[in-house]
């Protein structure tokens, strides 16, 4: 019986060892993409939740300084203009009014009540950011 000593790895060694490496290189590869579409998204909707906040501190105010203003119909129909979209280039916004009935909401012929719904997007997305806000002249 002769006793031989084997050098080096076997071409079956080496394949495994080369698979396992480029799994784990893919598996990275996929982990990283994955965290950065996550961070950037965040920011996305982070950007989407400060313009949505400051569409409602505009509707807020303009309701306590112009309440005449506020709930005319005209107003309440055509939302709000204003230089918000050159703060936050590619986010785009829309506000509806919807008439609340019920419990002191109930005008004779006139709006008493409404809830107002903020929808926020932007470039490269199909994602909206939402809010709602109940105003009423009864204080």
């Amino acid at each position: 019986m002769t006793n031989k000593n084997i050098f080096g790895q076997s071409i079956v060694e080496m394949i495994f060892s080369i698979a396992f490496l480029a799994l784990f290189l893919t598996g990275s590869a996929v982990l990283l993409t994955n965290a950065l579409g996550a961070k950037t998204k965040g920011a996305d909707r982070k950007k989407a939740a400060a313009m949505g906040e400051q569409v409602i501190e505009s509707l807020v105010e303009k309701q306590k300084n112009d309440k005449a203003g506020f709930w005319d119909n005209n107003y309440l129909s055509n939302g709000i203009t204003d230089g918000l979209l050159n703060q936050y280039p590619g986010y785009s916004y829309s506000v509806a009014f919807a008439n609340r009935t019920g419990a002191g909401c109930n005008g004779v012929g006139e709006t008493i009540c409404v809830d107002a719904t903020i929808s926020v997007g932007w470039s490269g997305s199909d994602n909206l950011v939402t809010f709602s806000r109940f105003f009423s002249k009864v204080e």
